[in-house]
C-alpha cells in the first residue's frame, strides 16, 4: 500500500487563477492544530493585553464559530489567518471545522496546556463524533515557538534538539491520528528561514546564519520524520512556506508588497511590557505585522497556497511546469 508525501511549492497560487473546484470537495471536515500562525481567535484578549500592553491586532467577535472557546480573542495579525481561507470553503459546503490552534503553542509535549498533545486531545474528541465524517483533513503548523524558546538567552536547550523534537512530535501525532482514528489526509506547514523575519533584522551575520541553519534543520527534519514514518494509505502534503517567502522576497512589488523586511508595528521593548510606538499606514503592503507574524494579506496568500496544494482536481499543465520550476516534489513510498 502506498504513502503519498507531497512537498508543494506554494508560490504557484500567486500567478494562476483560483480553481473552480473547492478545496473542501474531497473532505468531510477540517481540523487545525497549531500556534499563533493558525490561531483564529482562541487566545484570550485579556491575557494578550496584560502580556503586551495592547489588544490583538484583529479582534474576533465573541460568538465567532471558528473559536474553540469564544472569549473575545484575536488573531496575531491584521485580520483572518491562513486557516480561515480553508475554513470558509468548508463552511460554504456546511462541513464542520475545528481550530484548536493557540498563540504560544509548541510541538514539545512538555511545554504546557496549549501544546500539541493538548490540541491532539481536542482533535480526537472531535474525531470520535459523527461530525468528523469519513474523510477529515488535519493540518499542523508548529515548530516556531519550540525554536524561539530554545534560542532564548536563559535556555539550556539546544535549538537543533528542539527542532528535531518538534518534528518528531508532529510525525507521532499524525501516526496517532491514523492509528486511532483512520485519518488519511494531512496538511503540514514548514517554517520560513528565520534570518528573513524582522526579529533578527539587527542581528549580526553569525546569528543570522545560525538561526537560518536551525529553521532549515527543522524543515529538513520534518520531511525526514514524515518520510520515515510507517504510514500506509495516507496523503501528507507539506506546504513549503519557506519557498513561498523566498519567492515573495525575490520580487515583492509583483505581489503588491512595499516592505517585506520590517515590522508594520514597532514597539518599545525596554520595559517589562512592550509599548506600541507606531503602526504603518498600509499594513497589507507589509509582509510582517510584527517581528514574527505575517499580515492578513500574507495569510490570505498562504491560505490560497494551501488550497492549491490540496487541489482536488488536476491543475492546468502550465501550473505543473511552474511548480516543477519552483521545486515541487512528490514522493511515493511503500510503507514497510
Amino acid at each position: 500500500m502506498l504513502k503519498t508525501l507531497t512537498i508543494a511549492a506554494a508560490a504557484a497560487c500567486f500567478v494562476v487563477p483560483a480553481q473552480a473546484a473547492s478545496v473542501a470537495d474531497p473532505y468531510t471536515s477540517f481540523i487545525v492544530l497549531g500556534d499563533s500562525l493558525s490561531d483564529p481567535g482562541n487566545f484570550p484578549q485579556l491575557t494578550w493585553e496584560l502580556a503586551t500592553g495592547g489588544a490583538p491586532f484583529f479582534d474576533v467577535p465573541e460568538d465567532d464559530p471558528r473559536t474553540v472557546n469564544p472569549e473575545d480573542g484575536g488573531t496575531f495579525s491584521t485580520g483572518p489567518v491562513w486557516a480561515d481561507v480553508l475554513t470558509t470553503a468548508f463552511a460554504a459546503q456546511l462541513k464542520p471545522t475545528l481550530n484548536t490552534a493557540v498563540g504560544g503553542a509548541t510541538a514539545d509535549t512538555a511545554q504546557g496546556s496549549v501544546d500539541l498533545s493538548a490540541q491532539q486531545a481536542d482533535a480526537e474528541a472531535f474525531l470520535r463524533t459523527a461530525d468528523a465524517g469519513s474523510r477529515p483533513l488535519m493540518s499542523y503548523w508548529f515548530g516556531a515557538n519550540d525554536i524561539f524558546q530554545a534560542l532564548a538567552p536563559n535556555s539550556t536547550t539546544n535549538p537543533f534538539t528542539a527542532s528535531a523534537t518538534a518534528a518528531s512530535n508532529i510525525a507521532d501525532s499524525i501516526e496517532r491520528s491514523i492509528t486511532l482514528h483512520s485519518v488519511t489526509d494531512f496538511l503540514v506547514m514548514n517554517l520560513p528561514s528565520f534570518d528573513l523575519i524582522p526579529l533578527f533584522n539587527g542581528a549580526d551575520d553569525t546569528t543570522k546564519t545560525n538561526v537560518r541553519l536551525v529553521s532549515d534543520f527543522f524543515n529538513t527534519s520534518l520531511v525526514a520524520e514524515l518520510g520515515a514514518a510507517e504510514l500506509s494509505n495516507v496523503n501528507i502534503t507539506v506546504l513549503d512556506v519557506n519557498a513561498l517567502f523566498s519567492e515573495v522576497l525575490a520580487d515583492p512589488s509583483a505581489l503588491g508588497y512595499v516592505n517585506v523586511t520590517d515590522a508594520c508595528v514597532t514597539t518599545d521593548n525596554s520595559g517589562q511590557v512592550p509599548v506600541r510606538i507606531d503602526t504603518c499606514a498600509a499594513p497589507d503592503t507589509y509582509l510582517f505585522i510584527d517581528n514574527v507574524h505575517p499580515t492578513a494579506a500574507a495569510h490570505a496568500r498562504i491560505g490560497d497556497a494551501a488550497s492549491a496544494a490540496l487541489a482536488p482536481v488536476p491543475l492546468p499543465a502550465g501550473v505543473w511546469l511552474l511548480l516543477g520550476g519552483l521545486g515541487a516534489l512528490a514522493l511515493r513510498k511503500r510503507a514497510t
